[in-house]
């Protein structure tokens, strides 16, 4: 089933039966490409890319009231999960867990497994989700063994597993990967290679974050989740970024302790890594976007075109414009 739809061809649902029902349609075949739209109102948007191996999801919806949605997994699922806005609440086997805003998981769910999402109402939700089909993912396990067997063996005797029991904190890479895997779902839904390859680097991004929660060579493991949430807060806000003690105050430190971690952690200073992040989101608009300069400016949090033109020569050694005509 397919929808590629406008306000004229689709009613935005104001129940919650239309609402459930909308998502069983949407979820009913993770191996067919989907898209549930209405052009005149941005609270609704679903949309499913079938790749060889991969399903990807992007999900942006505010829900008119709030929703109870029930559903049975006819299949083992392997699922990246990346929440952008909004709290989901949901339950698996009776088993009840959520996924805050800023945070992600790979989730492992045996076949014929009941679970229930609930959305608040006026709530927005945007998150991003990949299934690794069985094939594909048997040939990753080949091929990295040491990485993935672990949470394969949980996948293979049908065991309800997580990468991590605690959820992940999206960092400012994965913001970065998740981006540039929705420009090219917009500007070039036919680059498959490109947007596999990037659905991978997120999956080994995932990974070696977890893998880096367990060594506390360098800060106690609370003081570092607490660094990695205070660095999706500033990624997240690039155009008014909290101050440093508005910040620490949000994840629990004080201003010292965050800037040491930062530099502990990331090498950098607090606004250095904010600049950073900047200015790789702006390298990859310019290669791969029609915007223009001073739309890049702000989407990369900048108001006036002057101040982003100088902060990138000073980063790149030339303009945006340069940079741009070279390639």
């Amino acid at each position: 089933m397919c929808y590629f739809t406008d306000s004229k061809s689709i009613v935005y649902p104001h129940s919650e039966e239309e609402w459930n029902q909308l998502l069983n349609d949407f979820y009913a075949d993770i191996n067919t490409e989907c898209c549930i739209k209405d052009k005149q109102n941005p609270n609704l948007y679903m949309a499913r890319k079938c790749l060889p191996g991969l399903s990807l999801v992007q999900v942006e919806n505010v829900f008119p009231c709030n929703i109870r949605w029930k559903s049975t997994n006819e299949e083992a699922l392997f699922s990246m999960n990346f929440m952008l806005k909004g709290e989901l609440k949901y339950s698996i086997e009776e088993r009840n867990s959520k996924m805050m805003e800023g945070e992600n998981n790979v989730l492992v769910v045996p076949k014929h497994t009941d679970h229930t999402l609930l959305f608040e109402a006026n709530t927005p939700y945007s998150y991003r989700s990949c299934v690794l089909k069985q094939n594909y993912l048997e040939n990753l396990v080949i091929r990295y063994p040491d990485v993935l067997g672990k949470l394969y063996c949980e996948y293979e005797n049908e065991n309800l597993a997580f990468l991590r029991k605690n959820n992940l904190i999206i960092t400012s890479e994965m913001q970065l990967i998740i981006s540039q895997i929705d420009d090219a779902f917009e500007l070039d839904p036919t680059n498959s290679m490109y947007i596999e390859g990037k659905i991978l680097e997120l999956l080994s991004l995932q990974i070696k974050y977890c893998h880096s929660c367990y060594d506390t060579s360098k800060m106690p493991s609370d003081e570092l989740e607490k660094t990695r949430k205070a660095e999706y807060i500033l990624t997240s806000n690039v155009s008014h970024p909290p101050s440093i003690p508005e910040l620490a105050s949000m994840v629990g430190l004080n201003a010292y302790k965050l800037k040491k971690a930062f530099k502990q952690d990331y090498g950098n200073t607090v606004y250095g890594h904010l600049l950073t992040y900047r200015m790789n989101r702006a390298r990859h608009l310019l290669l791969n976007s029609e915007l223009n300069i001073l739309e890049i400016g702000l989407e990369c949090g900048y108001e006036h075109s002057s101040h982003f033109c100088k902060a990138f020569k000073r980063k790149f050694g030339v303009t945006a414009m340069q940079f741009r005509n070279r390639i």
